[in-house]
């Protein structure tokens, strides 16, 4: 049983009344969908094996365009999906969930984050629904919550990390 399978069936479990539609790839390597109702609450899973979990709450803002979310392991793919199809929270689009998710999931206030980052709350705001931040104001948000920034380019056979070197500066608001 792969990583979706699982998925499927741990969702099963937890909601046996749930409707639940698996499309496995064309081809070796490629990308698997799940299909998940619940009543009127509906949630797509798209699987890669080697990028991880997309999610979308249905019906999507914008059909064909991507996940809204993405989950690298099983455990927390699960309780999203639970969260959208149980309590009716729908996915938001990455630009709008990343950073506020990050923060919240490292049980940080946004006016915790703001002191250790020597900025104001506002600013914290700002970031979060910005969906084009410099690398370099990413990686002190991410330093701020206590974690390391490491960027990775994804191709269908290899993933590469990008060196990102030291920060030349400190960037201020």
């Amino acid at each position: 049983m792969n990583k979706i399978e699982g998925l499927a069936s741990s969702i099963k479990e937890r909601l046996p009344s749930a409707e639940i539609v698996l499309d496995p790839p064309s081809g070796a390597g490629g990308t698997w969908w799940l299909d998940i109702h619940l009543g009127d609450r509906g949630v797509v899973v798209e699987w890669r094996p080697a990028m991880g979990f997309g999610i979308s709450s249905t019906p999507a803002e914008g059909y064909g365009e991507g996940s809204d979310e993405f989950y690298e392991n099983m455990e927390d793919a699960i309780g999203r999906t639970l969260e959208v199809l149980v309590n009716g929270v729908p996915t938001q689009t990455t630009g709008q969930l990343a950073l506020r998710r990050l923060r919240e999931v490292s049980h940080m206030s946004p006016m915790e984050l703001a002191e250790s980052m020597g900025v104001r709350q506002s600013t914290i705001s700002k970031m979060e629904r910005q969906r084009d931040l410099n690398v370099s104001t990413l990686r002190r948000f991410v330093q701020a919550l206590g974690g390391v920034l490491e960027l990775k380019a994804r191709f269908p056979d290899r993933t590469i990390s990008i060196d990102l070197g030291e920060p030349d500066h400190q960037e201020t608001e």
